[in-house]
C-alpha cells in the first residue's frame, strides 16, 4: 500500500540523538524519497512510554521508583515546547532521589558492581542535567529528541542489567521483596 510505506519512510525522519565518546550531539536523519515538508516534527512521532509488567523487578519499593520515573518520562515526551522544561525539572528531581536510594540499597547490599552502577547514574544525571537547562532556555529539539530516544532506550537497558542485579541482591538481604 502506497500509504502505509510512506508513514514509515515519515516516521523515520527528524532529529536524532547520536553518542559520541562521552558526548550526546544532535544528528539529522535523512529519509529518501520523503520531502521534507512531509516530515513531522519529531515529537509526534514518538507515543509516551508506558510502564509494562516486563519493566517490574520484584523489588517493591524499586519497581514504584522506576514507575515514577516512567510516569515522568511521558509527562516530558508529551509536554507541550512551553511546558517541556517544568517537565525535565520534574524528571531531574526525581531522578536524584531515585539514584540517591538506589545507592542507598547497593551500600546496604554491598553490591560488588557499585561503582559501575553509580557511574551510570552520574553520567545519566548529568545528560538529564543539561537536558534541564536546554529546555528551561526554550531550546527543545534536543531534549525532545533526548527524552524520546535515548532515556527510554537508557532505561530498558538499565532495568534488565544494572538494576536487576541490585533488585537481586536485595531480594537476597530479604530487602522489600514484592
Amino acid at each position: 500500500m502506497p500509504g502505509r510505506g510512506n508513514r514509515r519512510i515519515a516516521q523515520c525522519c527528524g532529529p536524532a540523538i547520536v553518542r559520541h565518546g562521552a558526548g550526546l550531539f544532535l544528528a539529522a536523519r535523512r529519509c529518501v524519497g520523503a520531502p521534507p515538508s512531509k516530515n513531522p516534527p519529531a515529537a509526534t512521532m514518538t507515543t509516551p512510554i508506558t510502564w509494562q509488567d516486563s519493566h517490574a523487578l520484584g523489588q517493591a519499593e524499586m519497581d514504584s521508583i522506576h514507575q515514577g520515573f516512567v510516569e515522568l518520562l511521558a509527562r516530558a515526551q508529551s509536554a507541550a515546547d512551553a511546558e517541556l522544561g517544568a517537565a525535565m525539572e520534574a524528571l531531574y528531581s526525581h531522578t536524584q532521589s531515585h539514584f540517591a536510594r538506589e545507592t542507598e540499597l547497593m551500600t546496604a547490599t554491598a553490591l560488588s558492581s557499585r561503582k559501575e552502577h553509580e557511574g551510570d547514574h552520574a553520567r545519566v544525571l548529568g545528560e538529564m542535567d543539561q537536558m534541564r537547562a536546554r529546555a528551561v532556555k526554550g531550546r527543545v529539539a534536543f531534549v525532545r529528541g533526548y527524552v524520546n530516544e535515548v532515556l527510554p532506550g537508557w532505561l530498558h537497558t538499565h532495568l534488565m542489567t544494572m538494576d536487576a542485579e541490585l533488585a537481586n541482591a536485595c531480594k537476597r538481604a530479604g530487602i522489600g521483596a514484592a
